[in-house]
């Protein structure tokens, strides 16, 4: 399983880069979501791209086949660590060009 999850996550970062959102249509035809990640925690997402919250930009997405009510604990833990670090220190403050 591990290594299915590391090849997912490479295959994502491919589609990313390349633009082939004909795998993520498979992904979702094999029922997986995606959740971006960011300081407010996971939230659904139809697309993976760029997300801007004020100062920062993020590019962080999980894909899972768990349902939203699960992944509650998960988004609740990024939030509560989020709000203690300075992420003006981090590479999420950066200035991209297409936010």
């Amino acid at each position: 399983m591990r290594s299915d999850r590391w090849a997912v996550a490479r295959q994502s970062r491919r589609i990313t880069d390349h633009g082939h959102p004909g795998w993520l249509d498979q992904l979702r035809r094999h029922g997986y979501r995606f959740y971006k990640i960011t300081n407010q925690g996971l939230t659904a997402s139809d697309v993976v791209t760029l997300t801007r919250h004020g100062d920062f930009t993020f590019f962080n997405y999980l894909f899972t086949v768990r349902h939203a009510e699960e992944l509650q604990a998960i988004s609740k833990a990024i939030q509560k660590r989020a709000h203690s670090i300075n992420l003006y220190r981090t590479s999420k403050f950066v200035r991209h060009p297409f936010c």
